[in-house]
């Protein structure tokens, strides 16, 4: 949508406002034309800052994760964000696309030579690192992002 809107209307500032913190998420909306980002968790005042520096056109990226039990906050430079990239291994990048491809996943661990327990760690070692937590949202993000 971002993009659509910059598109349309080039000078208007983009404060993304959003549950999806996750950083690969925040990047893509960065790219598309937002400017900022900020959690639905934020407290008034994080979200009080983000407006008025998104309205001066300052960038401003704010994450809310949850880290030991504890909800904490972490602020991102737009520089830092544009370097992120989210490392995927071989095994990760050949889970994504056989689950595209409407496998259970006992036919993926069967196609990677993998038993079960190995599959399951793959599963959630890339919903750590996407913050995709269904199978619906892997695939999804496999398709958006050229695995499947």
């Amino acid at each position: 949508m971002a993009s659509k809107i910059k598109e349309k209307y080039p000078n208007i500032k983009i404060l993304a406002f959003s549950s999806e913190s996750n950083v690969y998420n925040i990047k893509q909306m960065y790219l598309n034309g937002a400017i900022g980002f900020i959690d639905k968790a934020a407290n008034y005042t994080y979200f009080k800052e983000a407006l008025l520096k998104t309205a001066k056109g300052e960038s401003y990226f704010l994450l809310c994760v949850n880290e030991n039990g504890l909800l904490q906050y972490k602020q991102f430079k737009k520089d830092e964000l544009l370097n992120v990239c989210i490392p995927l291994n071989y095994s990760e990048k050949c889970f994504l696309q056989l689950l595209a491809t409407n496998l259970s996943y006992a036919e993926i661990a069967q196609k990677m030579n993998k038993s079960s327990h190995e599959i399951e760690h793959i599963r959630k070692t890339i919903s750590t690192k996407l913050n995709v937590h269904t199978r619906q949202e892997m695939v999804l993000f496999s398709a958006k992002n050229g695995f499947a």
